[in-house]
């Protein structure tokens, strides 16, 4: 499976800031565009020859490069997004597992509610609560995996 990661580069050799991962390129891009945009309001670029402010560009890319030139000292970082092969195969495989663990012990555990529940009290409310919330997480696992 592949993912962008965006992040703001930096060019005075420190570390990456503002990682996020995202699992299409378009929403990574989507993602960029939003936030140039945002940093074209406080940085836009004036015209060179007018000194009036420009509008915004047509995409984030040619918008950054503008941003870039009005910062040459290197005090604004410029956005970067890069694709990563990612295997989840091992966290799909434990979740599996925990699945069948959950649902091998939801018998025994309907049962003791059942019996708590003859006697109502604020552990058997809690209990009750807890076990509704393992029903939707078995529901929306055996969703995600059948799906």
């Amino acid at each position: 499976m592949k993912i962008w990661i965006v992040m703001r580069a930096n060019e005075h050799g420190e570390s990456p800031k503002l990682p996020c991962p995202y699992p299409t390129e378009e929403a990574a891009n989507a993602h960029v565009e939003e936030a140039m945009r945002e940093e074209w309001e406080l940085y836009g670029a004036e015209d060179d020859d007018t000194g009036e402010r420009m509008p915004y560009p047509d995409d984030w890319q040619a918008a950054q490069e503008r941003v870039l030139k009005n910062f040459t000292d290197g005090s604004w970082t410029p956005f970067e997004i890069t694709a990563h092969d990612v295997d989840f195969g091992p966290v799909v495989e434990a979740a599996g597992d925990m699945l069948a663990a959950l649902k091998a012990i939801m018998p025994y555990a309907q049962s003791r509610i059942e019996d708590m529940n003859e006697t109502p009290d604020e552990h058997s409310a809690k209990a009750t609560a807890a076990f509704e919330n393992a029903q939707r997480i078995i529901a929306e696992m055996e969703g995600n995996t059948n799906g």
